[in-house]
């Protein structure tokens, strides 16, 4: 009983902190820097859809309206079916030539297709991550060839296998109302749908974190019922454990899942946290995660190395030293790019080049010149403020007026989200029984603090809306289903 009751406060800690980042996110967003009018306009907007959708809830309940009568896997097909249709017919419609890093991904990608030495190797041994998505890429090149609508296509792929992910874990923590609303907020992202049509890593890494998650939350039931052999402990933990390695080779970020999946563990299983015999079963399931994930990332990293002809950076030093750029409140930043290239020259390598980095980056931290409440505060507006950063990405293929109204409808459809979450945690506590349905709000809260340290951009909260969508589609109010 104590543990339950030192669990349920730590847990509503860790809520009550989520609760804070959105809120303090939202309003920087809407009421600091450029554009904050029309930021307001779009908030006003979700505003009044939050009050719709709260009325549309009251009058589901009142008529007892019940989604769980109806076939959960008819429905979760039905709504994949839709979710690939808009997903497919929006990057048939809206295509985009790639450009700057997204025209380094599809470069990098087609000469690990042909064979042949990297067009661009210096900078991708400075940024490995990019060798990363570009090796997935290069596979379907390789059997398809270099067709321009490859990567958008395995986008829409991606983003609705993410999408059935949602919907399964939804399912399985709350029930057919809440998988349904869940699986219609991700598809009808909008921000989303303009990333679809960009060569870019984030649907590939954000399926892998969901999947990561999705292992988990069939472990978390497979334990409950004591329905686990060794054999399958360790075929989950090598499904758990290559997830996050390919995610940590596709973005470095998999240390976020990682600590979030521990934090867990050791303090926010509520009664749980009283029950040795689940402890041993956590336990060895955790040794094998990380002795499998350390396996697979050197194999990756060996392999890569091999491919770029030099040792891979371990520190991402430029990241760390454009985060603490006061100049450009953390975002990127043309003098601290040229300065990485001129150590790269001097210093003959990568690794090196990062380490110099890494040092200018300390100097910076220590100059007691930065002001961090308000650095911190900025670069949390630019992370999580607004959603424009699809539209933003896609100027090259759109008018002003286009790019206004886009951004626009991303905007509204965040904040809503957003304003959805809110409500969501509130039915993520009132739940006793507290699945591993917390990492999502607790992947939030670590990539944001992640992203403090680093270089941020409005693109790097991609994998974020997924747990946004999850926590806001537990603001429906259906009634939780027993532990599975």
């Amino acid at each position: 009983m104590k543990a339950e009751k030192i669990s349920r406060f730590f847990i509503g800690t860790m809520l009550a902190l989520f609760v804070l980042l959105i809120v303090s996110a939202m309003l920087l967003g809407i009421f600091c820097g450029d554009g904050s009018r029309g930021r307001m306009a779009s908030f006003a907007a979700a505003l009044a859809l939050a009050a719709a959708y709260g009325l549309a809830m009251r009058w589901l309940q009142a008529e007892k309206f019940r989604l769980r009568a109806l076939n959960a896997a008819k429905t979760g097909a039905v709504l994949a079916a839709l979710c690939l249709a808009f997903n497919l017919a929006w990057v048939l419609f809206f295509q985009l030539e790639p450009s700057v890093d997204f025209l380094t991904f599809w470069n990098t990608a087609r000469d690990l297709a042909s064979g042949g030495e990297l067009s661009q190797g210096i900078y991708v041994a400075l940024f490995p991550h990019i060798l990363g998505y570009s090796a997935f890429l290069s596979i379907f090149i390789r059997l398809f060839g270099p067709l321009p609508m490859l990567a958008p296509i395995l986008n829409v792929l991606l983003t609705t296998a993410s999408g059935v992910i949602i919907y399964l874990l939804c399912l399985r923590w709350r029930g057919v109302r809440t998988a349904f609303l869940a699986m219609l907020l991700w598809m009808l992202c909008p921000s989303k749908l303009l990333y679809n049509a960009m060569v870019l890593s984030e649907p590939l890494y954000t399926f892998l974190v969901l999947l990561f998650m999705l292992v988990l939350s069939g472990l978390e039931g497979r334990f409950g019922r004591e329905k686990c052999g060794q054999w399958q402990l360790g075929l989950l933990a090598l499904g758990a454990a290559g997830a996050l390695a390919l995610m940590n080779a596709a973005r470095p970020i998999a240390a976020v899942p990682i600590i979030a999946f521990f934090i867990w563990l050791l303090l926010l299983r509520g009664r749980a946290l009283g029950d040795t015999r689940l402890w041993r079963r956590w336990l060895a399931f955790a040794g094998a995660l990380l002795a499998l994930y350390f396996l697979i990332g050197r194999c990756w990293s060996a392999w890569a190395e091999q491919t770029l002809g030099e040792k891979l950076p371990d520190i991402p030093g430029y990241s760390i030293c454009v985060g603490f750029n006061t100049r450009t409140g953390g975002s990127y930043a043309d003098e601290d790019m040229n300065l990485l290239f001129e150590c790269r020259k001097e210093l003959g390598s990568a690794a090196a080049a990062q380490d110099r980095m890494l040092a200018y980056a300390r100097d910076r931290v220590e100059s007691g010149e930065i002001d961090f409440p308000a650095l911190f505060a900025n670069k949390l507006r630019v992370f999580l403020g607004n959603d424009e950063g699809g539209a933003y990405y896609s100027l090259a293929g759109l008018n002003p007026r286009q790019y206004t109204l886009l951004a626009m409808a991303s905007n509204v459809f965040y904040y809503f989200l957003l304003l959805l979450a809110l409500g969501g945690a509130l039915n993520i506590w009132r739940d006793r029984n507290k699945r591993a349905l917390l990492l999502a709000p607790m992947y939030v809260l670590g990539l944001t603090l992640a992203q403090m340290l680093v270089e941020v951009a409005g693109r790097y909260h991609y994998s974020i809306i997924p747990m946004l969508v999850i926590c806001a589609a537990f603001s429906c109010g259906e009634r939780r289903k027993n532990a599975a």
